[in-house]
């Protein structure tokens, strides 16, 4: 198997090694996982298990506000 080295700020060090730990899995392991997904272009898990998640109730349109101030368009 091929090794690659990469550069990585704290911060972003960081954050891929609490990912890994909250998958159980080593860092490389991890990254060899994001970088493989990218190439397969699978669906994420349980992607599918979202449609139909939603209630047409729970989509409600916030209010709009007023409109009184906006500037007059021309009409074409």
């Amino acid at each position: 198997m091929s090794q690659l080295t990469i550069y990585l700020d704290e911060a972003t060090m960081r954050d891929v090694k609490k990912s890994a730990k909250r998958e159980h899995i080593s860092v490389s392991l991890w990254a060899r996982k994001r970088l493989c997904g990218d190439f397969r272009h699978t669906w994420p898990n349980n992607y599918f298990e979202l449609f139909g998640a939603l209630r047409d109730s729970d989509l409600v349109r916030p209010a709009q506000g007023d409109r009184t101030a906006d500037i007059h368009r021309k009409a074409l």
